[in-house]
């Protein structure tokens, strides 16, 4: 059975809490990056230097920022596993994988989770090198009290380049990961959540919206 449970909106998150929780409390919380070096608009960007650093070492470092994240982790696809991005993410001793095809991130992240175990997880994309510590943390305090994805993705009030999704593995790989289309394993399978997120749309504006919103407050 699909969830669908209303999300809740603040001006600095938003987040969506899931009702049927596993009962398991979330404790070790890591970041998973997203790298490749074959983005097609710019090639290679996430080495690409900047104040004698490459871009992915700034989003590092800020990340290493965030005393509640257990491990920052750089999944790669198989096809980088021997180039420069692995050679300096080894340079620096941040923890790493290489594996799966770079059209599927739903398979790159569970293979990262497996080799890394946590009980949540935030998805951050390597081309947000100036991403927002805070943004991090507040993500990892909303999977440490019990909600099942909370995202900043999209938020109007938060400049572009600090996107952070937060999620339980459990919810991820239960839920996400099963129904999502196979075009949403591209973008790790977020899409079909979204998706889910804009059928419970609060938003009064059509006749369908009316009777959306007065069959939720009939049924509550």
């Amino acid at each position: 059975k699909r969830p669908t449970p209303p999300p809740s909106r603040s001006t600095r998150t938003w987040a969506w809490a899931w009702s049927g929780g596993n009962g398991r409390s979330i404790v070790i919380v890591n970041v998973i990056v997203q790298a490749r070096l074959g983005s097609t608009r710019l090639p290679g960007k996430v080495m690409l230097m900047a104040a004698g650093k490459p871009l992915i070492g700034h989003l590092v470092e800020r990340l290493r920022r965030c005393t509640s994240i257990d491990r920052v982790i750089v999944a790669g696809p198989m096809a980088d596993q021997h180039g420069p991005l692995r050679k300096y993410l080894h340079e620096i001793e941040c923890d790493h994988f290489f594996g799966e095809a770079e059209n599927d991130l739903c398979a790159r992240y569970l293979s990262a989770i497996a080799l890394f175990p946590c009980d949540g997880f935030i998805r951050i994309c390597a081309d947000s090198p100036l991403i927002q510590p805070e943004i991090v943390e507040a993500t990892a305090a909303a999977l440490r009290a019990g909600v099942e994805f909370h995202s900043t993705a999209g938020m109007k009030a938060i400049p572009p380049g600090n996107a952070a999704e937060g999620v339980s593995v459990k919810f991820y790989r239960e839920t996400i990961c099963r129904h999502c289309a196979p075009e949403d394993r591209e973008h790790a399978g977020f899409p079909w959540l979204y998706r889910e997120l804009a059928k419970q749309s609060t938003l009064v504006d059509t006749p369908a919206d009316f009777e959306r919103v007065k069959r939720m407050i009939e049924d509550a």
